[in-house]
């Protein structure tokens, strides 16, 4: 995990591929991750911006299973062959959103008003991912 933020590029793990070996583990393995190993990642990083919103909406959601399922969502690259094709990223978006629909509501929160504070840190694909989200 601590390749995602390796200073020198060849030496990097993308963090799509990353997210995808988290999934196979424990939850808590996601929130270790996010909050110690890639905690400052260096500034040339082109996933800096993605891992902040990851550790942001770890701490904002508090569970470490919806923040993984999210954060999945939020960097799939599926034309670098990652978990899913468009379709599969759409049906997983519409199984995944009541979810956190529930978990927000929990604490007084909406869907929409969730989405509308997710800022992608100036990651294009994210960034993309958000829009889908909020279309959806």
């Amino acid at each position: 995990m601590a390749r995602v933020v390796a200073p020198n590029a060849p030496d990097r793990l993308p963090l799509v591929r990353a997210i995808e070996l988290l999934s196979e583990l424990d939850a808590a393995a996601f929130a270790r991750a996010v909050r110690d190993t890639w905690k400052a990642p260096p500034a040339t990083s082109p996933a800096a911006g993605a891992l902040a919103l990851l550790e942001r909406q770890l701490e904002e959601l508090g569970d470490p299973e919806l923040g993984l399922r999210i954060g999945a969502l939020l960097v799939d690259r599926p034309h670098h062959g990652s978990m899913s094709a468009e379709a599969g990223w759409t049906l997983r978006w519409k199984a995944l959103s009541p979810h956190l629909e529930a978990h927000l509501a929990r604490s007084g929160r909406s869907l929409k008003d969730y989405l509308a504070s997710l800022d992608a840190g100036g990651d294009p694909h994210v960034a993309q991912r958000v829009q889908r989200m909020r279309a959806a």
